[in-house]
């Protein structure tokens, strides 16, 4: 590292070994030069007293401090550490009386070790990638979940290749009361553009609309395209996608009031913008906001035994709050996500939007996006509570965390990096805004519900990839009706 005067008549030699120095800095009189070196085996902040030439170490940290720099009075230094939740920024006074000698790194004139020889250059022959060996599963983990009739029980898992042109997620369960498989299968493509995803699923599940007792088996599969425009500090992305979704009676209604079995063929466009924003201990996002706008046609042309067609959108805001405790932010956040629809059509005896309880659904999708978090829930009330054809729903939230752990059990796929909780207020209400059905005359006049509650959650890594959150939550209706209720459920990921 060297020093050269203003006119550039000069260079000094500040130092002159084998370390690697970096990020010099001056400190405001000008007595010190400070800087970052790897002289111990760690980047530390060193200061070199100009008078004497004398080399002072400053910090004495674990895995790294970097990029001093002295405030304006010279009282406070400010530099950037590393440690296991990554990089961040660090501040001491800066008292020169509180140096110690640093011990001087080996001269550069010592002889460096002669480079290794490289290997003949066949026996790293070149040939065309194959994804394959590397696309196997890297991990699995079981995991506890519900149908419409009881607990399931399953795995979940992902993959990718070595060069990311391909990735999976997969979830298989069995249910134990309904006596039969269920899976999630995402994979995507992204050897193009744009991005080709195509997915599987299989559960049972209620019908909104259809008689008491009612459950269905739903199979799906898509093919969607999407178009991503991301930025630094944003991104877009428009998505078409045609899908193919099969009901059947799983199980018969106590009144005989059963929807026919028929096949979905559906058409969607969707757009997604976000520039939410989250730090390193952040337990949510904190700054900025998301947007979905979707729309969805199904169609005989389509190959559909229905007809009919749907218009959602949701939207979210975050708010990180101004609590800190020695000048550090605390890291809670009001989040508040608004949501609604509208829908028109044949969708036989079934109602296209419902409200109630908790359901995560689709276990990979909750956990992968974030955006496509459930939006359809109403904590507090019994599941399936209000089906409509139009909806509306806010859910606002306040979250804090509880305890930094950041801790794994030897190499297992689930690190546990953080306890935080959220109290929460869902209001909303789904109704029949049209007068041509026969469900009109039986159904509730407009009228808002809302419940309250509170959630623990885990935040955890899965599979050394997937960050989502274990939640563990009650809520109860805040009205006094039949279907409010005392509402708890477990749930994996799906936190908007």
């Amino acid at each position: 590292m060297r020093i050269v005067a203003r006119h550039g008549a000069a260079l000094i030699d500040a130092t002159a070994d084998r370390a690697f120095d970096r990020d010099p800095a001056w400190s405001p009189d000008g007595k010190y030069l400070m800087f970052s070196s790897d002289r111990s085996g760690i980047f530390d902040i060193y200061a070199l007293r100009l008078a004497d030439r004398t080399l002072w170490q400053v910090t004495n940290v674990v895995l790294g401090a970097f990029e001093p720099e002295v405030s304006p009075d010279g009282t406070q230094l400010a530099f950037v550490t590393y440690g296991p939740g990554g990089y961040d920024l660090a501040r001491m006074p800066f008292d020169p009386a509180t140096f110690v000698p640093a011990n001087r790194a080996p001269s550069a004139a010592v002889p460096r070790p002669p480079p290794s020889r490289l290997p003949p250059e066949e026996i790293y022959p070149v040939r065309p990638y194959d994804p394959l060996p590397t696309l196997r599963p890297h991990w699995w983990f079981p995991y506890a979940n519900t149908d419409a009739l009881g607990t399931t029980v399953g795995v979940i898992t992902s993959g990718y290749d070595a060069a990311e042109r391909h990735d999976y997620q997969a979830a298989a369960w069995w249910a134990i009361d309904s006596r039969q498989p269920g899976w999630d299968l995402v994979y995507t493509n992204h050897t193009l553009y744009p991005d080709i995803s195509l997915t599987t699923f299989r559960d049972v599940e209620t019908a909104s609309g259809a008689g008491p007792g009612y459950t269905e088996r739903a199979v799906q599969g898509t093919v969607s395209a999407s178009f991503p425009f991301s930025q630094v500090e944003r991104s877009h992305r428009i998505a078409l996608q045609y899908e193919l979704t099969h009901f059947a009676m799983n199980t018969a209604a106590l009144n005989g009031d059963n929807p026919p079995d028929g096949l979905i063929a559906a058409a969607s466009l969707s757009y997604v913008y976000s520039d939410a924003r989250r730090f390193v201990r952040s337990v949510s996002s904190e700054q900025g906001q998301r947007f979905a706008l979707t729309a969805r046609v199904a169609a005989k042309p389509l190959g559909s035994n229905f007809t009919f067609g749907q218009l959602s959108s949701s939207y979210a805001r975050f708010f990180r709050l101004p609590w800190r405790k020695g000048g550090v932010p605390l890291h809670h956040v009001f989040a508040a996500r608004l949501a609604a629809g509208v829908a028109r059509g044949d969708f036989s005896e079934r109602h296209l939007f419902s409200l109630g309880g908790f359901d995560a659904s689709d276990p990979v999708r909750s956990i992968l996006n974030p955006v496509s978090a459930p939006v359809r829930i109403l904590r507090g009330f019994a599941g399936g509570a209000f089906s409509g054809e139009a909806f509306v729903l806010g859910t606002f939230e306040y979250r804090f965390p509880l305890l930094d752990i950041e801790t794994g059990a030897w190499t297992l796929p689930i690190y546990l990096r953080r306890l935080h909780a959220s109290a929460f207020s869902d209001v909303g209400e789904a109704w029949m805004p049209f007068d041509d059905g026969r469900f009109r005359a039986v159904n509730h006049p407009f009228q808002l519900h809302a419940g309250a509650g509170a959630e623990l959650r885990a935040e955890v890594v899965l599979g050394y990839v997937l960050p989502t959150d274990v939640r563990v939550g009650c809520a109860h209706g805040l009205e006094k009706s039949s279907v409010s209720i005392l509402d708890c459920y477990a749930a994996l990921g799906g936190v908007f």
